[in-house]
């Protein structure tokens, strides 16, 4: 029990944070890696803490099925091979998180929040609500939270995955220049440009902090957690011109 007890109890402790860290990044789509071995090229950490953990509780097991016959050379070299394991996995999972922090375009992680709105045809629309245990709807990366709020937390390795698209293409839609497909509470909807607003035809415009934003989809929000100084971002389909629509945010276009 003195050996199993300290020993359980730092791997626990170990393998929640490879766990946490493995969880602050997303992986290549198709890759078959985890995040960690696709951000670095290197083992994830939850590996090297599962393979560490086997040698340890080996090495335990053995341990406490001779413990009548070792005699004190025997318990130094048991408590080595159990504390080596032990060592570097922890060493390794601080090297990972340093390496990871290093090459992260954001240098380590992040937690940034966007308040965002949706208007077509002077209806505003909100999005689909999470059905699973996590209150989550979309990725770790980027996600909501039944808030109409736009969440990045973690670590980001290239801007462009958190480019205003890709938060959308995480919730299950699309957005660009010319169209956008949004999971709602009412099902999904989309509306290109062209297409028949009350009667006419209607057009997309994104606003930001109350001034129109041209890029779209390509658009990366401020890097900030409150609101203000972080964004809030207007998306209006629209029949009417330009200079008639409203920008302001919470209120009607």
């Amino acid at each position: 029990m003195k050996l199993t007890t300290p020993a359980t109890a730092i791997f626990v402790v170990i393998l929640l944070s490879a766990v946490s860290l493995a969880h602050t990044i997303e992986p290549a789509a198709g890759s078959g890696q985890t995040a960690i071995e696709s951000a670095l090229g290197i083992p994830d950490p939850v590996k090297i803490v599962l393979l560490s953990s086997a040698v340890v509780a080996f090495f335990v097991t053995l341990s406490l099925i001779f413990k009548k016959s070792f005699q004190n050379k025997h318990k130094k070299i048991i408590f080595i091979l159990i504390t080596v394991p032990i060592i570097f996995a922890t060493l390794y999972l601080v090297g990972v998180t340093l390496a990871l922090n290093t090459a992260s375009a954001t240098k380590g992680p992040v937690h940034w929040h966007a308040d965002m709105e949706v208007w077509a045809c002077g209806n505003k629309y909100h999005f689909v609500h999470s059905t699973g245990w996590d209150n989550k709807v979309g990725e770790s990366l980027m996600h909501l939270h039944d808030d109409d709020r736009m969440h990045i937390e973690g670590v980001v390795m290239d801007m462009k995955d958190i480019e205003l698209g890709e938060f959308f293409h995480s919730v299950g839609g699309e957005f660009n220049s010319d169209s956008i497909t949004m999971p709602t509470t009412e099902g999904v909807k989309k509306w290109f440009n062209g297409y028949d607003c009350n009667g006419k035809m209607g057009w997309l415009y994104m606003f930001v902090n109350g001034k129109l934003e041209k890029t779209m989809d390509e658009y990366i929000i401020s890097p900030y957690f409150n609101i203000p100084p972080g964004d809030t971002i207007k998306i209006v389909f629209s029949e009417k011109p330009l200079d008639k629509i409203n920008p302001k945010f919470s209120e009607a276009p």
